[in-house]
């Protein structure tokens, strides 16, 4: 059984610090799938899968769905680092990590969630087994 949530739609602004941060860390636009997949297939995620789905849209050009059938990202709205959930700490642009996990996996201090945040939009539809 599973519950509907509605969305939330979050607004971020994004500092010039991170903007350049993200320019000098970027070597290609493929870097952000990079850095998906990297996040998405790390063991603590537990995903079996990884699919990446490329088509271009009309209003945004070329776009992107990154799917994994991993444990999901959890929402609080916590400010506090230790009570936030894995969606939190992924929004959170001074976090690194494999969003929210102990990870031995070699990580680029949250260039993930920066790298994306240069899209024209961003979606992110998640689920967890709770």
């Amino acid at each position: 059984m599973f519950e509907l949530y509605k969305h939330k739609k979050h607004e971020i602004s994004i500092g010039i610090a991170i903007i350049k941060q993200v320019i000098q860390n970027i070597g290609n636009p493929l870097d952000a799938i990079r850095e998906a997949m990297s996040n998405s297939c790390a063991k603590e995620v537990d995903a079996s899968y990884f699919k990446i789905i490329i088509f271009y849209d009309g209003s945004f050009g070329w776009s992107f769905i990154l799917e994994d059938d991993g444990i999901g990202m959890d929402y609080t709205g916590e400010k506090d680092p230790a009570k936030q959930g894995r969606l939190d700490k992924f929004l959170n642009l001074a976090y690194s990590g494999v969003a929210g996990l102990k990870s031995d996996e070699f990580g680029f201090k949250g260039l993930g969630s920066k790298l994306m945040y240069l899209c024209r939009k961003l979606e992110i539809d998640t689920k967890t087994k709770k």
